[in-house]
């Protein structure tokens, strides 16, 4: 049952898969699966392997794919290979990129957030020379009043206003105007898998030992405990399988 602040929340247009209005707009969820869980950002969950294998394996996929313009010439549409935007998606976006690695960064976005952003360098005739990645992390829509949307850009501590004419953006799914925030919707799998990590490591750790329990029938002086613990000590190193002695048959 939606809690009261989550119904008037909808009322005002917070949150939610399908959230639309105006400002600034955001692909969260507008509340969690389960109540005790961590969101993984970006570097955290390409370390979970499973995330890693399917990203690499998509991005790279995607972006071995040749793209090509196409215009009509004599009522028959041929490759545009002289073009301006023909050379930027088929052969190189900006001076610093190939089109597969151009291509490998956006989807990499594109999965992992939702959305993918590249920057569109124009000439004053309008033309696109140069298509440069944004990280999807230091981008953030806005939809203004007349419907129009904008973007701002934060790099190098300064903030740039990019109108959607200079913007090229990849939407996952989403409301239409802005892709989902996908970690933040498969938080609940992602914590999961970083806590079995977790664990995994904390047993490996430990050589998979159990904890051991060693029983006396007489009441040990301090020196002795220690002395036990010090001869056992190679049962349980690690904080999660500790070394417990009871005395006197207990």
């Amino acid at each position: 049952m939606a809690t009261i602040f989550q119904t008037v929340g909808r009322w005002l247009g917070w949150g939610g898969a399908l959230r639309e209005g105006n400002g600034q707009q955001s692909g969260l969820p507008g509340s969690p699966l389960t109540e005790i869980t961590r969101s993984l950002d970006s570097d955290g969950a390409l370390q979970i392997a499973a995330v890693w294998a399917c990203i690499d394996r998509r991005a790279t996929v995607i972006a071995s794919l040749p793209m090509f313009t196409y215009e009509t010439r004599d009522g028959q549409k041929v490759l545009a290979r002289t073009a301006r935007l023909y050379q930027l998606l088929h052969d190189s976006p900006n001076s610093r990129m190939t089109c597969f690695e151009f291509w490998r960064a956006m989807m990499m976005n594109h999965d992992l957030r939702g959305n993918a952003y590249a920057r569109i360098d124009r000439d004053a005739a309008g033309e696109a020379l140069a298509l440069w990645p944004m990280p999807a992390d230091q981008v953030r829509p806005f939809v203004v009043s007349d419907g129009s949307m904008f973007y701002e850009y934060q790099i190098d501590g300064r903030v740039v206003l990019l109108p959607a004419d200079r913007v090229l953006h990849l939407k996952n799914l989403g409301n239409g105007t802005v892709g989902l925030a996908k970690l933040e919707f498969m938080r609940s799998t992602t914590d999961e898998s970083a806590k079995a990590a977790d664990n995994a490591s904390k047993v490996f750790g430990s050589a998979g030992k159990p904890t051991g329990v060693l029983m006396v029938d007489s009441i040990l002086k301090p020196n002795q405990r220690e002395a036990l613990r010090a001869s056992y000590g190679e049962l349980a190193s690690t904080s999660t399988t500790r070394l417990a002695i009871l005395e006197a048959n207990m």
